[in-house]
């Protein structure tokens, strides 16, 4: 009865995630077709700024908030969620004063291009809402507002953008890809905030919920998110160091095209965690055992034929940005690959997480960005896209599998001490 009520849930998650695929996947091509590559490179290496920044940023409270909150269904601590509230919000204007203040040595660092300063100065003002907007997406959430939840965090976000930039793109500077991001953030931020406040009337508030927000296990959510995010959008940034914008550019929207088999991922996550935070909670391990493989192999059997079309005709996925993109198709293969891998490990990361084993997804996921890196550093100067997106590929994988090798081989995280 359960598996069928996540499966409903997945249903309407797949949906709203693959909704906002499809916009942000259009976003790439306009930005693409109107910008080319160069513009693509410069937009996708701020936005990495901005990923990273609102990882830092809303200091591991989404994986807190999604744990403790979650597994005690019912009951909520008003006081708690104003002080997560308040912390996020200071940490999130200090990034933005020092994002804005640097972006000129950012810049210089990179491509000398004042284009760049420009692009990562309009970033710094998408951070406050773009991190609270997952503060409060990750409250709805926990609330089991599933739906209000996942549109708010993304959707909002690239169709507003999606659309302002293909009404106004071909008639404005490079900069209106930021400009719009930023915007449509700050209505992510309003709608779900709404939602937060208007489902409050209906929650029963709890005077204590045991650890306070300073917890160790908090950190350790911090840690593991920012490794995570570094792990992903490190290789970017190494990118640009190495290469021209150009070259980012083809870069970045390889690796935007290989996420997208990762979406149904990402969509199983959402609707799995507080799942699983009430199953370990429980001590029902066999439950969750039996909710991660289902859905591991679900996940295989619908990724498969986006799997083999990107790897049989990455030419043809890579003309729809433009021909200048085609010269990827070999670092698209790469990236597709590693992506697929990931999507074989399943929720694995989510399982250890909600299973308290915050470490090891720290240790496997350190790993596997050093090796990533410094593959990185390494090749891209003999062999350029296809040496960054070896270097990329290791990282992305490696974490994963080590992370399912230790689950199942070493600590068997589903085995009841």
């Amino acid at each position: 009865m359960e598996f069928k009520k996540i499966i409903s849930d997945s249903s309407i998650a797949l949906i709203i995630k693959g909704l906002s695929a499809a916009f942000g996947f259009l976003f790439s091509v306009i930005i693409a077709r109107f910008y080319f590559a160069e513009g693509a490179g410069l937009y996708y290496l701020s936005f990495s700024f901005l990923l990273i920044l609102t990882i830092i940023c809303k200091y591991g409270f989404t994986t807190y908030i999604l744990k403790e909150f979650s597994s005690n269904f019912k009951y909520e601590h008003k006081e708690r969620v104003n002080n997560i509230v308040t912390i996020v919000i200071l940490i999130s204007v200090i990034a933005s004063i020092l994002t804005f203040s640097f972006s000129k040595p950012i810049s210089i660092f990179f491509y000398s291009n004042y284009e760049l300063e420009i692009f990562i100065s309009l970033t710094a003002l998408a951070i406050v809402p773009y991190t609270l907007t997952f503060i409060f997406s990750s409250l709805n959430q926990s609330r089991g507002n599933l739906k209000i939840a996942m549109c708010t965090q993304n959707l909002v976000c690239y169709a507003l953008s999606c659309i302002t930039v293909f009404f106004f793109g071909a008639y404005s500077s490079n900069y209106l890809p930021v400009v719009a991001f930023s915007f449509s953030a700050y209505i992510s931020l309003a709608l779900s905030y709404f939602y937060y406040q208007k489902s409050q009337k209906h929650r029963v508030l709890l005077v204590k919920l045991g650890k306070n927000i300073s917890s160790e296990d908090n950190k350790k959510y911090f840690l593991s998110e920012v490794l995570i995010a570094f792990n992903n959008w490190a290789p970017l940034i190494f990118v640009s160091a190495i290469l021209d914008s150009k070259a980012t550019g083809i870069y970045a929207i390889c690796s935007r095209i290989s996420w997208l088999l990762s979406f149904l991922l990402v969509s199983v996550n959402a609707v799995v965690a507080p799942v699983l935070a009430r199953h370990f909670k429980n001590r029902s391990l066999d439950q969750a055992k039996k909710i991660y493989l289902n859905f591991t192999l679900l996940l295989a059997l619908l990724s498969l034929p986006a799997f083999i079309l990107c790897i049989l005709w990455p030419e043809k996925i890579l003309a729809i940005f433009g021909d200048n993109f085609v010269t990827g198709s070999n670092a698209l293969r790469i990236l597709i690959l590693a992506q697929f891998v990931n999507v074989l490990t399943g929720p694995i990361g989510m399982v250890l997480l909600m299973g308290n084993k915050a470490n090891i997804v720290n240790i496997c996921t350190a790993l596997s960005l050093l090796i990533g890196c410094l593959l990185i550093i390494l090749l891209t100067n003999k062999y350029s896209l296809v040496g960054a997106s070896i270097g990329a590929a290791a990282g992305m994988s490696l974490a994963n599998l080590g992370m399912a090798y230790l689950a199942f081989f070493r600590i068997n995280v589903f085995r009841s001490k």
